[in-house]
């Protein structure tokens, strides 16, 4: 049938069908979910044949994900043919004679996230003869990350836009002093501010990749600046907010996905809460692959005092991961009221004695603020609540928001 004739489905669908969606008898949700909470499980394969991967719960629920291992593989052939070519002959195949390519990717280390998953689960064997990578915990204060990345020397840096916008102002200030050839973005928003603060900082190519973690690699910027469909390895639809497609052009309320690859838990026509629009036309890179465009608002960046009278600024996904590393949170938000005032709501996943998971979070909290150097009069509160406020326009919770006054998120 026409693949606009099948229903949509949803993380919230997939979740509750999770035994039934998945195509391997072997494969039991109570199983997967243990595997993606065992920091013992390391990068190893669940039963040696399928990566584990979990959300980070923006839309409300945590999801939890399995890619066959024929379709993790063919992942990062995919997105490395769509790569700049000017990239690819200089920052790798050179050095094939010059020496090892030097790459750091900052990503959360330790859980089953696709960042990290993509950085080193099952990498190929050629990987580790002339690439040479390093993993950056991005809940590691900041003051860590310039150290060893002044050591390192990376000739690629990789990660979130957030905080590769932050290492940028250290390289503008002069704290941090490196010259990566290749700034590689992904999973958040690559808004044009945060594009031209990385381009002052670093003259270095920058390459932009639009997936999610049901679908890895949906989009990619080639040597034009323009992120085209991995149409091989996924169908996308923008739609309106009745589930109607929407012309070429205009802009849709979210997305449906569909991943060619995977066949051990199919993903078909799966809701994204992301705007996207199909550019019209043909591209002058001469890639016959549809360009599109993806309108999305960023989780804001804490401005706090600091020790000394600094400023302390915080990117938003170090926070997202400390809460994705405590147990028992459904959903949450972290709220900066005020310049030294830190709101945290949490929607237990169950019932239940709520103060020892308060009392997790507000230690966790507390504790990365000042190892960022924030001043000790900035305060963390914890409050649980029954329901979190979302934002118009897709359902998506706003899960970092800077509300102070007079501070620049």
């Amino acid at each position: 049938p026409p693949l606009a004739s099948l229903p949509p489905t949803n993380k919230q669908i997939l979740m509750d069908h999770f035994n039934e969606v998945v195509t391997d008898p072997e494969v039991r949700k109570e199983d997967v979910i243990r595997v993606a909470h065992d920091p013992a499980h390391g990068d190893r394969l669940y039963l040696n044949r399928y990566v584990v991967l979990q959300t980070s719960g923006t839309t409300g629920k945590v999801g939890y994900f399995l890619h066959d291992l024929a379709a993790w593989s063919a992942t990062r052939p995919l997105l490395l043919a769509r790569a700049p070519r000017s990239v690819k002959i200089r920052s790798f195949f050179y050095r094939i004679a010059s020496g090892r390519t030097r790459v750091a990717t900052f990503c959360a280390t330790q859980g089953p996230f696709g960042l990290r998953a993509i950085f080193s689960l099952h990498a190929p064997g050629w990987e580790n003869v002339f690439i040479r990578k390093e993993a950056f915990e991005i809940t590691d204060p900041l003051p860590e990350h310039i150290r060893r990345l002044n050591e390192f020397r990376p000739h690629v840096l990789a990660g979130y836009a957030s905080i590769l916008a932050e290492l940028a102002r250290e390289q503008r200030d002069g704290r941090l002093r490196i010259a990566p050839e290749l700034v590689g973005t992904g999973a958040e928003p690559l808004t044009p501010e945060r594009r031209a603060e990385i381009a002052r900082a670093f003259s270095a190519t920058i390459v932009d990749v639009y997936g999610a973690t049901e679908a890895i690699g949906i989009a990619a910027e080639s040597d034009c600046g323009n992120l085209h469909l991995v149409e091989d390895a996924c169908v996308l639809e923008p739609v309106d907010e009745q589930g109607r497609p929407v012309g070429e052009g205009a802009w849709g309320n979210k997305v449906y996905v569909t991943n060619l690859l995977n066949r051990v838990m199919p993903i078909i026509r799966y809701e994204l809460a992301d705007r996207v629009r199909f550019i019209p036309g043909g591209c002058t890179c001469g890639s016959p692959f549809t360009r599109i465009e993806i309108q999305g608002r960023p989780d804001d960046t804490l401005v706090l005092p600091g020790t000394e009278g600094r400023t302390v600024r915080v990117a938003p996904i170090p926070l997202i991961a400390l809460l994705l590393e405590v147990p028992g949170i459904r959903e949450s938000q972290v709220i900066q009221e005020t310049d030294s005032r830190v709101r945290i709501l949490l929607v237990p996943e169950s019932p239940g004695p709520e103060e020892p998971i308060r009392q997790t979070v507000e230690a966790r909290f507390t504790r990365y603020l000042r190892q960022s150097g924030a001043s000790e009069a900035v305060t963390v509160g914890v409050e649980c609540v029954r329901a979190l406020e979302r934002m118009p326009g897709g359902g998506k919770i706003r899960q970092i928001w800077n509300r102070s006054k007079g501070t620049e998120a």
